[in-house]
């Protein structure tokens, strides 16, 4: 076969694909023969014929959409629309009136969606404060399920997060005397409670930090007022002599006050005078037994070891 006989029959069976409306194969064979013979003006020219046809093809098709959406536009289904035309993007990507239609819907549906949300927010609003005066427990569990329901709308964690500071602050200000009184134990209580609502609230964390510096101070202060008293009592006891009871004392104010380099120098000295005294004592109690001893002897030997 010749090669204008290739080309007339290669050329009649695209033409008869066109004719068929199988533009894609139609356009396969065109490269291909393309490939084989790059400066074939036949070929070229079927190849350009083909995508004028394409494109005819994908307007009309983009025409008969835009037209199925004009009843949508009234009804503000911005969704529908959106879901018709975004796909005709994949035909005809440049396609300026499709492209203008998809922005204009974009935005419609962007302030439709903002409007809901700012009338949702509303009734939520109105909901919530009813609850917060009425069932803090239902508005706890209210919160839980909008947090929930609405994961990782900012919308809906701002409006949790408000309430739960609310709450927390109303219940703060209920708590206010015994915040300020010296019951830490009952306030630490309060505000493990105050943690089940919202474990790094700042007011929580506030007052945790406000807590611990005052019950560190009243601590200090009693520690000041019991080493006061401590040193009085300590003094009176070595005047008196009472040297045992003295080292006592002066090793329980140490446990309090394990550097206290004054109440160290009054052990020692307690413990020396104690030893003091009670070696005098004993040999005392020695020299006043010694005659009984000494008679004790000389009637029953028996009863002596010698050593």
């Amino acid at each position: 076969m010749s090669d204008t006989a290739y080309f007339e029959q290669a050329e009649q069976n695209i033409e008869i694909l066109i004719s068929e409306g199988k533009f894609k194969e139609a356009h396969e064979k065109c490269k291909r023969h393309l490939l084989q013979f790059p400066d074939e003006k036949i070929f070229q020219k079927l190849k350009g014929k083909i995508e004028e046809k394409v494109q005819e093809k994908n307007e009309k098709v983009i025409d008969e959409k835009i037209n199925e959406v004009k009843s949508l536009w009234k009804e503000n289904n911005y969704v529908g629309i959106l879901n018709k035309l975004k796909p005709l993007l994949k035909i005809d990507p440049e396609n300026s009136r499709l492209r203008n239609l998809i922005s204009k819907a974009q935005g419609k549906y962007k302030i439709k969606v903002e409007k809901l949300q700012e009338e949702f927010g509303k009734k939520q609003v109105e909901k919530l404060n009813k609850l917060f005066e009425e069932d803090e427990k239902l508005l706890l569990e209210e919160l839980f399920l909008l947090e929930k329901n609405n994961p990782g709308n900012k919308q809906i964690l701002k409006l949790t997060s408000d309430f739960r500071n609310k709450l927390i602050r109303k219940k703060i200000k209920e708590k206010t005397d015994l915040i300020q009184s010296e019951k830490y134990d009952d306030i630490e209580n309060f505000i493990s409670q105050l943690k089940k609502i919202d474990k790094k609230n700042s007011q929580i964390v506030k007052l945790e930090k406000s807590t611990k510096l005052q019950k560190h101070g009243t601590q200090l202060g009693e520690k000041s007022e019991y080493l006061y008293k401590s040193h009085t009592h300590l003094d009176t006891l070595m005047r008196l002599k009472k040297f045992d009871k003295a080292v006592k004392v002066a090793n329980e104010i140490l446990e309090v006050d394990g550097n206290n380099e004054k109440i160290l120098k009054i052990l020692k000295k307690a413990e020396n005078l104690y030893f003091k005294s009670t070696k005098k004592a004993s040999i005392e109690s020695i020299n006043k037994s010694l005659p009984n001893l000494s008679k004790e002897y000389k009637e029953d030997k028996t009863q002596f070891v010698k050593i």
